[in-house]
């Protein structure tokens, strides 16, 4: 008798969806992170077991939410909002520290693919997590917890979507770790993006970036990843996005990643392929605050943003008044260079020199983030022992 035995290779998809911020004024990140979850890969045979979410969740129950209990992506106001019960890690869940150890022991295979998606604030290979969440996540950090991940045979292709301010600056991290490719919002020194104001929410719905990725599986259920790459390139007008690593997962069909797509109906959810208004990331919170004083119907709504906005307003002044005592005590000489300069690299020196400076000082709110380029720069030129010397100095 003849056996013959035929060997069957199954592979499955696995997604991590990470919304790193709170409050109302940050909706557009939830927003489209929910969107990811309801309109995406619920819709296209993806087995939500294998849906990994993080999310502070507070957005739908909040105050300033006129529409309670739901949550917008477009201006059709179709509710997106994918439930508590379906958020595996929430509220004070929603860290670093969390998001390494999913990544690393996410119960897929050497056969599978995986997406991870970011949508938070950003700065020098720095990524936020929501206030009072703990410290941000450290590209070199994400990038050990990749490759640890990467050892254990955590996916066959790992494809890992990042928006936020200077997400160019994040990749580099993780260069050696095999079969994965990372497309970023922004350059490694640039913003990136809100998109859709919502005049009855005042404030915006999206991102630049994220919006037009999800236009893009909407609109082409059978692409490519590199036909994504295009569209994304070739529509965004404000900030550059960048791609890194394993070129090769650009032939794969973006079903690998996102299931069968052409069950998901291409709704009014998103701006698909127009041009859409947009707001400088940093913008958006001190744009939305003022919304919710001048026209928000609530007294209380309306007080508790005018304290946000003044808080707000103190620890912006603290923090550059700390950035530029810590240059004047480290390389005064050259006190304007590193104020402007936006062209260091981002080093082992410098990850040291921003944690100790955090460990001092404090996390800091997601859109002053970009302001750790003035560390970076002085990083690129002082000895770390004569920076930490100077963050002693000028924290006490």
């Amino acid at each position: 008798m003849l056996l013959i035995l035929f060997s069957f290779s199954f592979s499955d998809t696995f997604v991590i969806l990470f919304a790193g911020s709170n409050e109302f004024y940050n909706y557009r990140h939830q927003a489209d992170i929910s969107t990811f979850y309801t309109q995406i890969f619920l819709k296209s045979g993806i087995n939500p077991k294998n849906i990994i979410t993080f999310a502070y969740d507070d957005i739908s129950t909040s105050s300033e939410n006129p529409y309670s209990g739901q949550i917008f992506h477009s201006l059709e106001h179709k509710n997106i909002y994918q439930g508590s019960s379906t958020i595996n890690y929430f509220g004070n869940q929603v860290t670093a520290d969390n998001f390494y150890s999913v990544i690393q022991n996410i119960p897929s295979t050497a056969s599978d693919y995986l997406l991870i998606y970011y949508d938070n604030h950003g700065g020098a290979g720095t990524l936020g997590v929501p206030e009072n969440c703990g410290d941000y996540i450290y590209a070199d950090s994400l990038g050990q917890a990749l490759l640890n991940a990467s050892s254990l045979n955590k996916w066959n292709k790992c494809l890992f979507g990042i928006e936020a301010c200077d997400s160019g600056s994040i990749p580099p991290s993780w260069s050696s770790v095999q079969n994965i490719l990372t497309i970023t919002a922004s350059g490694p020194d640039e913003s990136s993006y809100a998109c859709t104001y919502d005049s009855s929410l005042d404030t915006y719905l999206s991102n630049e970036f994220t919006n037009y990725w999800l236009s893009f599986l909407f609109q082409n259920p059978s692409g490519t990843v590199q036909d994504l790459w295009k569209y994304i390139s070739s529509y965004m007008h404000q900030s550059t996005p960048q791609i890194f690593g394993d070129e090769s997962i650009l032939s794969l069909p973006i079903s690998s990643f996102f299931g069968t797509l052409s069950s998901v109906t291409n709704e009014r959810l998103i701006n698909n392929g127009e041009k859409v208004d947009t707001m400088k990331s940093s913008h958006v919170t001190y744009f939305t605050l003022d919304n919710l004083i001048e026209k928000h119907q609530s007294i209380d709504v309306q007080r508790k943003a005018l304290r946000t906005k003044l808080l707000l307003q103190l620890q912006k002044k603290k923090f550059k008044h700390t950035l530029k005592e810590l240059i004047k005590e480290a390389d005064i000489k050259n006190y304007y260079f590193h104020l402007k300069n936006k062209d260091a690299p981002v080093t082992s020196d410098y990850f040291d020199c921003v944690r100790y400076f955090t460990k001092k000082y404090g996390v800091v709110h997601g859109d002053f983030l970009p302001k750790f380029r003035i560390i970076k720069s002085l990083a690129s030129r002082v000895a770390v022992k004569y920076i930490k010397e100077a963050i002693d100095k000028v924290i006490s």
